[in-house]
């Protein structure tokens, strides 16, 4: 296997070579190619690894990233071993490129560390996203391996988000209660001083605050931002300067790429992954399905490149 380098290295290198999409590959029984799923007894036995690989093999010279959703591999033992078999396929015939978990883990320590072993050495992905909701210490387990980076989920593209992430935070309420220091409550206020109200922000701004401002202390942590709040994205870029951003929601669940362009690229000019599956993978259910994957992965990549040439 060829040796492995950090997660910022990998992605750099992609995004210097103008790579902006993060591929999903997420199984979904009903959408499985017909000739693949008629060729096995179970749609749990090799069909996924060689829908995966050939979708690996037509794309990998096109994506800056691929994604996992470890829920979709959960329900079995076959399905955990083919997830394992898709990383360590990704690794060997696409150096470089590298592998995000989107495993949504976040717990204490003791039980972090296991969630942590089990994302980068078991699967050996090369970057998680974990949920922040029970504090800094959620990512520590995650940090304690220096080449990967840690996407903390800030605001997400399920309809329900907003019941929790844009609940007003009073900042003055936040000092007196301990979650801001005094000079972070300044820093903040300093941010979005030109807003009408800057008495609150969002819960997904604190979140996206407290994770540039004070959780970053290893330099190995981005954000999930889901596409269909493109001003969140925007507000959130004044906040988190030049974080990396994982941005899904692109495709089938309708996010506004144009609109995400404007808002998401760092000082140079780049700075985030935009993150599509269904639309991409599932493009076609013939035996084409893996030359329309890497049509359709061309296609999104030339659309962010020639926005990024427009608004950058």
């Amino acid at each position: 296997m060829a040796e492995r380098v950090d997660f910022k290295k990998q992605l750099q290198a992609k995004w210097d070579e103008g790579k902006f999409v993060c591929l999903g590959l997420d199984p979904d029984p009903n959408k499985l190619p017909p000739h693949i799923e008629n060729k096995y007894l179970t749609l749990e036995d090799d069909s996924w690894v060689e829908f995966n690989s050939s979708i690996v093999e037509t794309t990998k010279d096109l994506v800056c990233a691929y994604k996992t959703n470890i829920s979709f591999y959960e329900g079995s033992g076959a399905l955990q071993d083919a997830l394992k078999a898709t990383v360590e396929l990704i690794h060997e015939t696409a150096p470089g490129v590298p592998v995000i978990g989107d495993i949504k883990k976040g717990d204490v320590p003791h039980a972090g560390e296991h969630h942590a072993r089990m994302a980068f050495e078991r699967y050996k992905f090369d970057a998680v996203t974990v949920h922040p909701y029970m504090g800094s210490e959620t990512f520590e387990p995650f940090l304690a391996y220096p080449d990967k980076e840690v996407f903390v989920v800030c605001r997400t593209s399920n309809p329900d988000s907003g019941e929790m992430q844009k609940l007003p935070v009073d900042l003055w309420e936040a000092v007196r209660a301990r979650v801001l220091s005094q000079n972070e409550y300044h820093k903040l206020i300093g941010i979005i001083k030109d807003r009408s109200n800057t008495k609150s922000v969002p819960l997904y701004e604190m979140v996206a605050f407290l994770t540039t401002h004070r959780w970053n202390y290893s330099n190995r942590l981005g954000l999930v931002m889901g596409a269909t709040d493109p001003y969140a994205i925007e507000s959130i870029r004044t906040i988190t300067s030049d974080l990396p951003l994982l941005i899904p929601a692109i495709g089938d669940q309708h996010g506004d790429l144009e609109q995400v362009i404007k808002a998401a690229p760092n000082s140079k000019g780049q700075g985030f992954l935009i993150s599509a599956s269904r639309s991409l993978i599932y493009a076609s259910s013939g035996e084409d399905y893996a030359e329309t994957a890497r049509d359709k992965t061309l296609e999104l990549n030339h659309q962010v490149r020639r926005m990024l040439s427009v608004y950058v």
